[in-house]
């Protein structure tokens, strides 16, 4: 605004010191004159002097009322830009990712449109230092904070109701909001520290304003990505329909912030020097959207009063985010270890067990108490899973491979416990990413690797069948504890075909222990092209499914539908390798819908086969 940033000018050659009080407002100017200003601190000084400034103003706004209030500026505004230049970080690209949203359609392409927005924001790493600056200027103590993986503080609704991260509105780059941080951390010292302390320090509505201001927090450089979310399980009245649902979205990954913080009036230093202590343990909970998920973890360190640790390691043909594998790409896309996949296994494995004990309604009841819904209101589970891990990123000849610690938590002790189960379980019985369904091995005769092979150090069943049957009466145990079943369960169908139903453990399924000598570590297998086709890899159950007739369909129409899966639909045959230290490795391999004729039919081939264990379970 011209007129505006004349009056600045005019103030600041006339050393008025109502410039340092305004420069920084955004004025918007209608019927009134609204100022925006970032701290309430500023506000208050500027609401008591705008009678000096009215005079300064141009004839025809002298008039209009004029408010001065706490908050952001409409987009169209910039603040303190007295040249009228853009900020600095902003002169060559002409957008920022809140610009590049706005500019494009509002239609179906939203793919194109945030790619567009991280496009814009990879150009923004002089913006991002400037203001990196302008905090530690503002500041008198800051603190610096990088979080593991993701981070996702929810800002605006965009096209299509597609949830946006907060973007600026005058710097149009994510960024956290004050208010975001000082709820985190009132929400800690309310925890943990005496409420009067915290009161006097933070403020509160009835008290007024406290002693320390906590400051928006920017990322240190730009971290912009293109993220998503797959339900593949889901609810439907009286059946969980696969039918996997993918929303892309903008996300963080593993920014960098600073925090800045500073002394209100009434604070001093000192006052500051303490709320600054209680930052980095405040985000051990958590910041932002998806916490039980492992976005917003700055460690692994959880904040709940139950939790376990477990070290893992995962050999994958990959596992994916919002670039997954295609022919275009050479089939490798963009790997990503996702902790999302994790606590979605250990979903799975809970539907798994639970629709074969408890009646539909308790099942969905208890699930929500433990994992949360989105629908048909949001509501917070009692579980959250944090991962810490590195990373080995393969080839198209050789698997990626993971190595880190997962970190199960929980409000209630009886639910942790559970979920430690499920995730013995869920390791035992399947894996985790693309190929979870099977062992890791190289497929013929559609060159590439497929499946994964992943096991945590704290337990590893052998193969024996009284072991096993002492697991699964653990695992009935434990669910019952949870809650006590209200009836009983249903009989389910894992379905046929294309019209693909949730996986029960009942008297419908089966699991087989296959002893395998030879069978060979994912770490051993030093080339993968060559060596991952054998049996010694495969395993005996697997080489089974495929020379037997009932490998899934492949795209020329050949295979079984009925065992090994459709196009695209999951196999109602799972086999997972397994390594017990100091044992015999085995398979196990489970068949759901098992009195269905050709799996019955598979089911009793694996029975002829030497060497075979069969263990029948159901928990209903």
């Amino acid at each position: 605004m011209r007129e505006w940033q004349g009056v600045l000018e005019t103030l600041k050659k006339n050393k008025n010191p109502l410039y340092d009080l305004y420069k920084d407002a955004s004025p918007e100017v209608t019927d009134k004159i609204i100022f925006y200003f970032q701290e309430e601190e500023a506000q208050q000084k500027a609401q008591k002097k705008w009678p000096k400034l009215q005079k300064h103003l141009p004839p025809h706004w002298q008039s209009k009322r004029i408010a001065c209030v706490v908050g952001n500026a409409p987009s169209h505004t910039l603040p303190g830009l007295s040249n009228g230049k853009k900020p600095r970080g902003m002169q060559k690209t002409g957008s920022s990712p809140l610009q590049a949203l706005n500019h494009e359609p509002l239609d179906d392409r939203i793919t194109p449109a945030l790619q567009k927005a991280i496009d814009a924001e990879k150009k923004c790493a002089a913006l991002y230092k400037s203001l990196t600056e302008k905090t530690q200027l503002l500041a008198t103590a800051t603190v610096e904070v990088s979080f593991l993986w993701r981070l996702r503080v929810g800002g605006l609704r965009g096209f299509r109701e597609l949830l946006l991260p907060a973007l600026h509105p005058i710097y149009g780059v994510p960024y956290i909001p004050a208010s975001s941080l000082k709820g985190v951390i009132r929400a800690y010292g309310r925890q943990n520290l005496p409420q009067g302390e915290v009161e006097r320090l933070l403020g509160t509505l009835e008290g007024g304003i406290g002693r320390v201001q906590i400051l928006d927090a920017f990322p240190t450089q730009p971290c912009l990505d293109l993220d998503i979310t797959t339900p593949q399980w889901n609810w439907q009245d009286d059946r969980i329909v696969y039918q996997p649902a993918p929303h892309v979205m903008l996300s963080m990954l593993k920014p960098t912030l600073t925090i800045g913080l500073a002394p209100t009036a009434r604070g001093t230093p000192e006052d500051v020097a303490v709320v600054r202590e209680w930052v980095k343990p405040a985000l051990t909970g958590g910041l932002g959207a998806r916490v039980s998920s492992g976005y917003g973890c700055t460690t692994v360190k959880s904040a709940l009063p139950h939790s376990c640790k477990h070290d893992f390691q995962l050999w994958t043909e990959g596992m994916y985010g919002a670039t997954p594998p295609t022919r275009e790409n050479g089939r490798r896309g963009k790997p990503e270890f996702r902790p999302t996949a994790i606590r979605g296994v250990l979903r799975y494995w809970f539907r798994v067990l639970g629709l074969s004990l408890y009646p539909l309604a308790q099942c969905r009841e208890v699930e929500a108490q433990l994992f949360g819904t989105i629908a048909p209101q949001t509501r917070q589970g009692s579980c959250t899973i944090a991962v810490d891990w590195l990373e080995e990123v393969g080839s198209r000849t050789y698997p990626d491979f993971y190595e880190g610690e997962i970190v199960l938590a929980s409000q209630n002790a009886t639910h942790l416990r559970l979920l430690e189960y499920l995730l013995y379980l869920a390791t035992h019985l399947g894996g985790v990413g693309h190929g979870s369904r099977r062992p890791l091995h190289w497929n013929h005769p559609y060159p590439g690797l497929r499946g994964c092979y992943w096991a945590v150090e704290s337990l590893q069943l052998p193969c024996d069948q009284e072991d096993w049957r002492r697991f699964f009466e653990e695992i009935g145990e434990r669910l019952r504890a949870v809650a006590s079943p209200q009836g009983k369960p249903e009989t389910h169908s894992p379905g046929k075909g294309r019209h693909r139903y949730q996986d029960v453990l009942d008297q419908q399924a089966c699991v087989f222990l296959v002893p395998n000598r030879g069978l060979r570590h994912p770490e051993q297998v030093k080339d993968w092209s060559v060596e991952g086709c054998g049996v010694d890899v495969r395993g005996e159950a697997l080489d089974w499914l495929y020379s037997s007739g009932f490998k899934g369909r492949n795209r020329q129409g050949g295979g079984n539908a009925y065992v090994g899966g459709d196009l695209e639909i999951p196999s109602f045959v799972v086999i997972k390798s397994n390594f017990p230290e100091g044992k015999i490795p085995y398979q196990a391999v489970t068949i759901f819908g098992a009195k269905q004729s050709d799996r019955a039919a598979f089911a009793r081939s694996l029975s002829q086969v030497n060497g075979i264990r069969i263990l029948s379970t159901f928990l209903g």
